[in-house]
């Protein structure tokens, strides 16, 4: 596998993931998906859902599923935190601009 492959799939499986985790075209399939305790936390859980799409895009890109899937969790995971500290961030500070003006 080249190196390009590799950042070509990790790229779009935790794109794929973010999509369905917290995008408003993926709300849906969320709402449909909350109705069942268990899908309704995997679908909404960055960290969950990343395992699956990781385990079903290595057979695309021929990876093993089991490292795929662990590479496509930590990295959807860490970007989703990454822009969830973002916002909380912005956030705070438009508060505070807010507050003095």
């Amino acid at each position: 596998m080249h190196l390009t492959d590799f950042i070509t799939f990790c790229l779009s499986s935790s794109g794929a993931t973010l999509i369905l985790v917290t995008s408003e075209i993926a709300s849906p399939i969320r709402r449909l998906m909350d109705g069942s305790a268990w899908l309704g936390k995997l679908i909404n859980c960055a960290q969950c859902t990343g395992v699956w799409v990781g385990a079903v895009m290595s057979f695309y890109f021929g990876i093993n599923p089991i490292i795929a899937a662990f590479i496509t969790s930590v990295l959807s995971w860490s970007i989703h935190n990454f822009v969830d500290a973002a916002n909380s961030i912005a956030a705070n500070l438009d508060d505070k601009i807010e507050e003095e003006e």
